[in-house]
Order: C-alpha cells, then structure tokens, then sequence
C-alpha cells in the first residue's frame, strides 16, 4: 500500500511515493479496530484495519436533521491485503453511530472473504 502525496510545482503536479507513511497509516487504521470505536470490525485472527464515520444529514429548514450517514472503511488483512471494503448506511433506522453499524456489516463481510480466500491467520490469540 502506497501514500501519495501531490506538490504543485509550477503549472504541473508531482507525485511522490512514500513507503513509512503507509506502514504508520495502516497502524493506525488497525489500531482503530483492536483499541478504538471499530471494535467490532475487528476478526478473530487478523490484523484489520478500519475508520468508523458518523456523518449528520442537514435539513432543508436549516441546521441538521436528526437523520444521520454511518460509514466504515476497512481492508484486510494487514499484510498482503486482499481486500478493501466501504460500508454505506443513509439514514440507519437504529444505532446512533456507525461503531454499531456500520463496524459489524463490515466484519460480517470481511469474515466471509477471509473463509472464502482461505487466508490463514496473521495472529494467534492470546
């Protein structure tokens, strides 16, 4: 996995590929899944990497509704990821944020593709 970062040099843009910054990114992003508000992403066995996101939807009088958008972003597994997936939940009709929604239709998912490839596990639980 590779972070891009793009300069404006001129009237052209350049890209730049750096290696560290993915490897501290996806830490980051597992870090989320085993400690943070994407527990319940996480599958028994893997390094899973993820972002939760609760979003409110603005209301045409002004302000925001009490609708909102719950999302997670996720891939796994760590190394040699085979696979990235996007959850979208408009107007959820239960759970306030998307760590309760969003979180477990991905894991659901991931779990799934995890069996389906016969991907072996990365971590042996303690």
């Amino acid at each position: 996995m590779y972070v891009f970062f793009f300069f404006k040099q001129k009237a052209a843009y350049e890209i730049y590929q750096c290696d560290w910054s993915s490897d501290v990114c996806s830490s980051d992003l597992v870090s989320v899944v085993k400690n943070g508000h994407g527990k319940k992403a996480g599958v028994p066995g893997y390094y899973i990497g993820g972002k939760t996101g609760t979003a409110e939807i603005a209301s045409v009088a002004g302000g925001y509704s009490n609708e909102n958008i719950h999302s997670f972003v996720g891939f796994g597994p760590l190394e040699n990821t085979k696979f990235v997936i996007v959850v979208k939940l408009t107007k959820p009709k239960w759970g306030r944020f998307s760590a309760v929604t969003a979180a477990p239709t991905f894991q659901k998912m991931a779990a799934f593709l995890l069996q389906y490839y016969a991907v072996a596990p990365e971590v042996v639980e303690e």
